[in-house]
């Protein structure tokens, strides 16, 4: 059981640096500094083809390995300042969105960066204990947040991905990299 709630807890980890990192790099133009804490981020994880999050993480990976920071920072002002993406989700009629707020203490927002946040804090929560061995707990957080992607986030991030895709540069790739990881989510819930 304790190598269980092992598997469960990296897991979990893996998710939470994966939706922080992606946040991060969606919050603010990227600068040496968000490249440095991607790397350590990236290094606190193996390169292992059977581990979760493998996909999503070789993708950081080549994104972090050496970018234009110059231009991924005139991208982000040309795309998600400038408007052609919308970081705005769409409202949900469903108390699940609420009910995953709640849980890790952050105000609802209709903000798709909010949306990574909450993500990354309910995988962290729900690795945290793992850890300690609660793995009702663990479970619970894990059902909260796979309810919380198929009613609201992961129509609403699937969005934002596909709308980051649509042009060649860091944030295309950024936004294959939250594809993948979406996907390895919804493979995992299958």
């Amino acid at each position: 059981m304790h190598s269980r709630l092992n598997e469960i807890a990296e897991r979990h980890r893996i998710r939470a640096d994966l939706y922080a990192a992606i946040g991060r790099l969606l919050r603010q133009p990227p600068g040496p500094d968000d490249l440095l804490v991607l790397r350590a981020v990236l290094s606190r994880h193996g390169i292992d083809g059977a581990a979760a999050g493998t996909r999503p993480l070789d993708v950081l990976r080549m994104l972090a390995a050496s970018p234009d920071l110059a231009s991924a920072r005139r991208e982000y002002r040309a795309r998600l300042i400038g408007g052609s993406v919308d970081l705005a989700c769409e409202p949900s009629y469903s108390a699940v969105p609420d009910a995953a707020y709640a849980a890790v203490g952050l105000n609802a927002s209709a903000d798709k960066v909010r949306e990574l946040e909450v993500l990354a804090a309910l995988n962290q929560r729900a690795a945290e204990a793992a850890v300690h061995g609660d793995a009702q707990e663990a479970g619970r957080l894990g059902s909260l947040e796979r309810r919380y992607l198929s009613v609201h986030a992961g129509m609403c991030l699937a969005t934002l991905a596909g709308q980051l895709r649509k042009a060649d540069g860091f944030y295309g790739e950024l936004g294959v990299a939250l594809e993948a990881l979406l996907e390895d989510e919804i493979y995992a819930q299958a």
